[in-house]
């Protein structure tokens, strides 16, 4: 027979053993049942588009004096509809049509480029009749010479 200096702890030991081996297992599959149902509930919700804005962009090279008449603005070849995020817009962005009509660019816009009202002038520039380029016809204005000093006009 052998000598045992702690009779029964075996027993109670193994019991204790297999109680937390018990309860791990359960805490496993319980949280591995919360998650399963996490995931499962998500939904896909696509990206949200920025709102965006239809503007008025060139469609060739405009030189300064530039101008528009109805029937130039009557196809694409002209002026693009193009759209733009919002925030991306001033506030001055030329948006329809009519807007450019008799009008004259105070500046180059380039291709691809958006209107701006600030850039529009009530007409100093026409195109060549036989196609060319455009061509400005606002005069020059030079400032008189300057006065002497002490001469009085």
């Amino acid at each position: 027979m052998s000598y045992d200096p702690y009779p029964g702890m075996g027993l109670r030991t193994w019991h204790v053993v297999v109680f937390l081996g018990l309860v791990v297992l359960v805490a496993d599959i319980v949280s591995l049942q919360m998650l399963g149902s996490k995931t499962n509930s998500f939904t896909f919700v696509p990206a949200q588009r920025p709102d965006s804005v239809e503007v008025l962009v060139a469609a060739t090279d405009f030189p300064v004096g530039a101008s528009f008449t109805r029937e130039d603005l009557a196809s694409d070849k002209v002026v693009k509809t193009k759209r733009v995020p919002k925030e991306n817009v001033p506030s001055s962005a030329v948006t329809n049509r009519e807007a450019l009509v008799d009008k004259c660019l105070t500046r180059n816009v380039r291709a691809g480029e958006m209107f701006i009202a600030q850039d529009l002038s009530d007409g100093w520039g026409r195109a060549l009749p036989d196609g060319g380029d455009w061509q400005a016809e606002k005069p020059v204005e030079v400032a008189p010479p300057p006065r002497p000093v002490g001469e009085h006009p």
